[in-house]
């Protein structure tokens, strides 16, 4: 493991930071710019892995721009969370692609799916995460080391 800096961030600190996440592309997906810092406990898992990681070492005041891979992002795409559903199983409800759609578990939670495909007989609903399978550029600012 590398050695930190004096006064850096580390796991257990309490911080504030903002950042743009975007796509490879550019395109941003979430920004924290327009609106208060974000504050979190590094090392509890508050954040995806790669921005943990990014942000550890920083010095208040710091920014920098990392390129996060998806399995230290949101994952990679799972196909065994694509679910064809019979249309005549989903009663008179209109379906499109692209359509966010809430399904209840078992234990009562919500998880979000997205429209897929439609066919004559079929709709598949992608219940992995929207950013699954994406590297993403994160630009970071770390404001504050809080405790």
């Amino acid at each position: 493991m590398a050695k930190l800096r004096p006064g850096s961030a580390r796991s257990g600190n309490k911080i504030r930071f903002h950042y743009t996440v975007k796509f490879a592309t550019g395109l941003v997906v979430n920004s924290t710019l327009n609106g208060p810092a974000i504050e979190m406990t590094l090392g509890q898992n508050q954040a995806v892995p790669g921005l943990e990681k990014a942000i550890r070492g920083m010095l208040p005041g710091e920014s920098k721009t990392v390129t996060v891979k998806a399995s230290q992002a949101f994952g990679l795409r799972n196909p065994k969370l694509m679910f064809p559903i019979p249309k005549s199983q989903l009663g008179p409800a209109e379906h499109f692609l692209g359509q966010a759609v809430d399904f209840k578990q078992q234990n009562g939670e919500i998880t979000k799916g997205i429209v897929r495909l439609i066919d004559e007989n079929f709709v598949v609903f992608d219940l992995n995460h929207r950013l699954a399978g994406h590297d993403l550029v994160y630009d970071i600012q770390l404001v504050q080391i809080v405790s």
